[in-house]
């Protein structure tokens, strides 16, 4: 019998949110705002330069960087 794995799709959806709460508890923790949207621009250009620069090009975390980045901008771009 082939091993098989039925809903993948919700297992890889489960491992996405826990890897942004934990990069976004994390931020705001650091930077002691309550959302990373309050970011400044100088913080989130921080955290950009962080997940350019110090994390590996597949790290587990780039997904959450890439997260916290994206809300920001939603947020915070005309």
């Amino acid at each position: 019998m082939a091993f098989e794995w039925n809903r993948i799709h919700k297992s890889e959806d489960y491992v996405d949110n826990i890897v942004s709460e934990i990069v976004f508890e994390r931020v705001t923790e650091h930077y002691e705002i309550e959302d990373v949207i309050d970011l400044t621009q100088e913080q989130l250009e921080e955290i950009v330069y962080f997940r350019e620069h110090e994390l590996q090009e597949y790290s587990p975390l780039q997904r959450g960087f890439s997260d916290v980045i994206n809300r920001w901008e939603s947020e915070n771009w005309e």
